[in-house]
This record gives structure tokens, sequence and C-alpha cells, in this order.
């Protein structure tokens, strides 16, 4: 990935810096990859990152798929998003979406609906504590049948009333597919 990035940097010295998302599954080389390279230029005008192969999937997702395609963030509608779905997958993009989808200074509105959401969401919490962007996360028990018509009926009748997007990351297989639904 480097050396991709070091020929397109060649090629152009006035491009924005290129970003660089090496994923890693192993949480302790990532960590160790992490504390060697934090900080440091490794190529001029290239940026670094670390990432878990889930956080690697949801940077790629909302690379390919921009918030502002489906929520008017251009002018000023808050993020109020829905996720479906809290394994690595799901706390991947809801740590992504509670520090980059701030809009006119308000944080998102970021609903969690799974089966074990109270379970899930005192495990976040001890893992990440309530920092200003993630103290907004809410979590919901639902059960997440999505064959049943009828509870996603329900679930957009209740906890996902409000939301203007809807993430569905029924797998920890950070390759699945998520599918991001505007409102």
């Amino acid at each position: 990935a480097l050396a991709v990035a070091e020929a397109a940097r060649d090629r152009s010295t006035d491009m924005e810096p290129i970003d660089v998302v090496c994923a890693l599954a192993d949480p302790d080389l990532r960590a160790l990859v992490d504390q060697v390279y934090s900080g440091q230029d490794v190529l001029p005008g290239v940026a670094l990152h670390i990432a878990s192969p889930a956080e690697a999937s949801v940077r790629e997702l909302l690379a390919r798929e921009p918030l502002h395609r489906s929520v008017d963030v251009e002018r000023g509608e808050p993020v109020r998003a829905g996720i479906l779905g809290f394994g690595a997958t799901g706390e991947a993009l809801a740590l992504q979406l509670a520090r980059a989808a701030i809009v006119a200074d308000r944080p998102p509105r970021i609903v969690v609906v799974d089966r074990q959401a109270a379970r899930q969401g005192r495990a976040f919490r001890e893992r990440h504590g309530r920092p200003a962007p993630l103290e907004t996360i809410v979590f919901q028990e639902g059960d997440l049948d999505p064959g049943d018509e009828g509870e996603i009926d329900r679930l957009l009748a209740g906890p996902l009333g409000e939301s203007n997007i809807v993430f569905v990351c029924l797998s920890d297989d950070p390759t699945s597919v998520l599918t991001a639904v505007a409102l």
C-alpha cells in the first residue's frame, strides 16, 4: 500500500495527502505497528492509518457511499443514523460516525438496535468511556430478523423512526456488505 501511495505521490506533488489504511486482524500486531508509526511521516504527503478489518471496511463503505449522498449535510441536516447489529463492524461504524459525522457543530444521533443491546452498550462504554462524540450513542433492544417485514416496520415505527440513514451490520465479517439506506 505504501509503494502505491509513493508511486501516486511521484506523479503529482500538488495532491492532497494520500490516506493509506493498513488493515491488520491481529490486535497485538496492530497495536505494535501503530505504536511504531503513530505520528511519524512514513512518506511525505502520506498519512498511514492502522485499522482492524472492521474499521477498514467501514472506512471503505463511507468513502464509497459518503453521507452527503443520503443526508443533506450541506444544508445543516444532522446525521440521525440507525445501526442494526453491533458486532465488530457495527461498533466500528458507530465510532467512525460519532467522530466524523458532526454537522454544524451538532453531533450525530446514533441508535444501535441489537438483540443484546444492554450488554453491548455496557461493554462499549467500558472500552471507550463517554467522551463527547460517543455520548450520543443510544442502545435499544431489538430482534433482528431481516426476513420479517413486520419487524422492520416495528423498528422504523420505533427506535429507528427518526433516522435519516440506516446501516445494516448483521455479520461480524468485515468483508460483508454493509447496506446504507436513506430514509
